[in-house]
């Protein structure tokens, strides 16, 4: 693992940057230091950013802002888009193969929610404690259901989509 070393660049805002590179994804604080956090393929923060979540072939692993693993959850399928949901926080969302799965904040409960998903990663709404996530399926139809599965709303947009992202309002 590489040493936090300071850039040549301050970032222009507070907060964190994570970014996902071929080599894996980084995080880069306020100061311009950096790290790796590891050979993960995808990656993203918690509410927060206390924590990330990355994925790399069958493995769903929260990170500490070390890089060290807090937990992890390994399928038999590859896993793809995990998503942390913004608040409250307890629940992560991922996809195996083309299935879409929610396990705890804390690696634990991991629950089938659907199947015949889309490679198209999943949106939390973004309301406070709520735990609603809309994705899309493989005949194109975008599904809002809550954390369960518990179907809320369905539609079809005329054309697969390709991203989903929830407005703030």
């Amino acid at each position: 693992q590489e040493a936090t070393e300071p850039a040549l660049f301050r970032l222009p805002a507070t907060g964190q940057l994570l970014v996902v590179s071929e080599g894996g994804p980084w995080l880069v604080r306020p100061d311009g230091s950096k790290r790796l956090l590891g050979a993960y393929d995808d990656a993203s923060f918690s509410p927060s950013a206390r924590f990330v979540v990355a994925t790399r072939g069958r493995r769903v692993v929260a990170l500490e802002p070390d890089g060290d693993p807090r937990w992890s959850v390994t399928r038999p399928l590859p896993v793809a888009d995990a998503r942390w949901a913004p608040s409250p926080g307890f629940r992560v969302a991922y996809r195996e193969g083309d299935t879409l799965r929610v396990v705890d904040g804390d690696g634990a409960g991991d629950r089938l929610v659907s199947e015949d998903v889309a490679p198209v990663a999943p949106a939390w709404l973004p309301a406070a404690g709520r735990t609603v996530l809309a994705y899309a399926d493989t005949a194109g139809r975008v599904h809002v259901v809550e954390a369960d599965g518990e179907e809320l709303w369905t539609a079809d947009p005329g054309s697969k989509p390709e991203q989903l992202l929830w407005s703030d309002d």
